[in-house]
């Protein structure tokens, strides 16, 4: 492999822009509890099929979301096990199997 010096003179600034990238990375907090219009975007979902989930019994109060007096507040964790599927009563050995074979299921759709 060739390297020009140009290329070399690059490294400190490459690396400067790594490492505050890592600090994004590191600084940045998952925030756990979504609005509604959030909880709709995180999903991927549209506000109204957010109030038929919620119609329907499918997001269940007090599991995935919570109610304040007229404020919904939803629990990203719980969004996400219910996204992939998982029941509440589930053990993390039977979650390892799930979010194994989705991880599968992906592969092979991407070959």
């Amino acid at each position: 492999m060739k390297v020009d010096f140009e290329s070399l003179e690059r490294l400190p600034l490459i690396e400067k822009k790594l490492d505050h990238m890592i600090n994004l990375l590191e600084s940045k907090q998952q925030k756990r509890w979504l609005s509604s219009k959030e909880a709709a975007h995180y999903m991927g979902y549209s506000a109204d099929t957010i109030r038929k989930l919620i119609k329907n019994g499918d997001l269940q109060e007090g599991i995935h979301y919570h109610q304040r007096y007229r404020k919904l507040v939803f629990d990203s964790v719980a969004l996400d096990r219910w996204l992939m599927g998982i029941e509440e009563d589930e053990s993390p050995a039977e979650i390892d199997g799930i979010i194994s074979e989705i991880i599968a299921e992906v592969k092979s759709d991407a070959s």
